[in-house]
């Protein structure tokens, strides 16, 4: 295909010496050959392109500084909780339209601005956009998964961490 494509630009580049083009035909194929040739494997390296990275779902708080062995232990749980997560998080992405999604955002910020928090917060931003009650139950469902995950993982990670590490973590503020 790719020596056809050559052939007609030569072809129509060249109208007045098409003399040279009968006489170099051969040479002509041959080299259209050896392009086709030699980009095949550029081809083949594209389709294999690195896999996509799994996300870093894994986060090691702010000013604790980890062992490398605790690295590779971190690392082992991003590729263990990474799939599980990126799974959930699909899910979460299905719940509402694609409408939806762009009044979302409009939505969240008049919601700010006029000072609401928490469960009023939340139902503003649904009735703005229009949630259904069965929306708004899958998308409470899918809530329940990631924080049960993100439960688990700050479990195990802060199974890894020594006193020191643990002493220093920021305690959350009591209201």
């Amino acid at each position: 295909m790719l020596a056809l494509s050559l052939l007609l630009c030569l072809y129509m580049i060249i109208p007045l010496n098409r003399s040279f083009l009968l006489e170099n035909m051969k040479k002509i194929i041959i080299l259209a050959a050896c392009l086709f040739v030699f980009s095949l494997p550029c081809q083949a390296a594209k389709a294999e392109s690195k896999p996509k990275k799994l996300p870093n779902v894994v986060r090691v708080p702010k000013g604790i500084e980890l062992s490398e062995d605790q690295k590779s232990e971190v690392e082992a749980l991003n590729q263990k909780w990474a799939p599980e997560f990126v799974e959930i998080r699909k899910e979460a992405s299905q719940v509402i339209t694609k409408e939806q999604k762009k009044l979302r955002g409009q939505a969240v910020k008049v919601a700010r601005d006029s000072g609401k928090k928490g469960i009023e917060f939340k139902k503003a931003v649904e009735e703005a956009i229009g949630m259904t009650p069965e929306q708004v139950a899958e998308q409470d469902e899918v809530n329940k998964k990631m924080a049960k995950i993100n439960k688990d993982i700050r479990t195990e990670l802060y199974a890894l961490f020594t006193e020191e590490q643990l002493a220093s973590l920021k305690k959350p503020k009591k209201k």
